[in-house]
């Protein structure tokens, strides 16, 4: 009789040891970014299996930067960082194909900018007192976007810097301008 056959050990072990592998890597292209190292960014690209670790950093970043606040902002912060990541890859891979003309995998914007929202995690500190909050929180938003613009040229090169001025600067000032109308 035809069943399932279970996985061996060695096969789960090899399972496991592999992934493990794999994620030893998170640590070091985390650092790179940090040190806005523009190879970090090209390894990134370079590995398709590097979407969820990708997503690891978005969750990390998202989680403690929410740890100030409540269970439920703590979840808001994680479901919001998630869907700003995915929004803002969308906008660059759509401002790269139909405005600049550049044929773009949305897979290799997700991971590369995935990579970039580690730098959400000094917003955490924007509550502190005085004007060191303020700093803390505009000098992270700058590296953010820097962050951004290394990996969306990673990506795709010479106009990467007009595709985030155009995919990212532009609708944070649309809205800026709609919400001073209400």
């Amino acid at each position: 009789m035809g069943g399932v056959t279970q996985p061996t050990k060695a096969t789960t072990r090899g399972f496991w040891s592999g992934l493990l592998r794999e994620e030893a890597r998170l640590v070091p292209r985390v650092r790179g970014v940090l040190r806005l190292e523009p190879s970090t960014y090209a390894e990134v690209d370079a590995d398709p299996g590097s979407i969820p670790q990708a997503f690891i950093v978005v969750i990390a970043s998202a989680m403690i930067a929410g740890l100030s606040g409540s269970f439920y902002l703590l979840f808001m912060s994680i479901a919001g960082l998630l869907f700003a990541w995915l929004v803002a890859a969308a906008l660059i891979w759509a401002v790269a194909t139909l405005v600049v003309g550049h044929e773009v995998d949305y897979a290799r914007i997700v991971r590369c900018l995935g990579f970039a929202y580690v730098w959400v995690v000094p917003l955490a500190l924007a509550q502190l007192p005085l004007l060191i909050g303020e700093l803390i929180s505009g000098t992270a938003i700058a590296l953010l976007f820097y962050s951004f613009w290394l990996a969306t040229k990673q990506v795709i090169g010479e106009h990467a810097f007009k595709v985030c001025a155009i995919a990212l600067i532009l609708p944070l000032v649309l809205l800026l301008i709609a919400s001073r109308l209400d």
